[in-house]
């Protein structure tokens, strides 16, 4: 349980694997299995993409897609990743796994011909093993600070780094404290920085927050996000991409 920290696709198939690992219904071998779930994102998909070949050349599999994204939306840039998506899974994949409803509407948006996708939304879970509240939550005292934290893998300016700069330069810190964790290409005043957890670092010290803080932009499904909520944290979210459906009516 002491993984490398990593970005979120890696952190959802760990857990995913563990899961199906405890249900024996897990095949470490593609060529045995019966299933195989294919990730695409740009950087994995790629590298898998000679042994799927060779699987689906040997045998009929069933394939399944988690379809992540858009990529386009998040990163700015390689369109072509979503549009290799696409032909996946309208021409190869037997079922599609969006992430939420607001991928599933812009990737239909971008292109993808939902008449030829068979699909379903599932939104991502956390590792409860890990990320799970205090049995008793502290109570605030009249002059302690409210403990907020803020966590991301990716350095892309996209992330929420334009609200996180204002944050660092605006908020009433007396009454506050910030914690970021992961990396950042700026270096915040009053905001405290830490270096990338792994998992169940991480959720030792959103346990001592009071509040999750993301202002991630075309995030489909933030698997942070629901890390912190599984932790007893109350979220406050730009309202963009998945977190509305994320935390319906408990975030702000």
């Amino acid at each position: 349980l002491t993984h490398l920290p990593t970005g979120g696709a890696n952190q959802f198939s760990k857990g995913l694997r563990d899961f199906l690992i405890t249900k024996g219904i897990y095949e470490k071998n593609p060529k045995c299995a019966e299933v195989i779930i294919v990730n695409c994102s740009p950087s994995a998909f790629l590298k898998k993409i000679p042994s799927l070949i060779l699987i689906l050349l040997r045998k009929k599999v069933f394939i399944v897609a988690r379809l992540d994204g858009p990529v386009f939306l998040i990163r700015g840039h390689d369109l072509w990743a979503d549009k290799l998506f696409f032909c996946f899974c309208e021409k190869i994949a037997d079922l599609v796994i969006f992430q939420s409803t607001w991928s599933k509407s812009r990737c239909l948006e971008l292109g993808l011909n939902g008449e030829q996708t068979n699909s379903c939304t599932i939104i991502n879970s956390a590792d409860t093993r890990l990320f799970f509240p205090e049995k008793e939550k502290k109570q605030l005292s009249e002059n302690s600070k409210i403990r907020c934290i803020i966590s991301t893998w990716s350095n892309n300016w996209r992330k929420g780094f334009e609200y996180y700069k204002w944050i660092d330069q605006n908020l009433n810190f007396e009454n506050f404290e910030v914690i970021f964790v992961g990396n950042s290409e700026l270096k915040f005043e009053n905001i405290s920085m830490l270096p990338p957890m792994n998992s169940g670092e991480l959720a030792t010290i959103m346990r001592t927050c009071d509040l999750y803080l993301t202002a991630s932009q075309n995030d489909p499904c933030s698997n942070s996000l629901i890390e912190a909520m599984a932790c007893g944290l109350f979220p406050i979210v730009l309202k963009d991409g998945g977190h509305p459906e994320i935390v319906g009516d408990l975030g702000a």
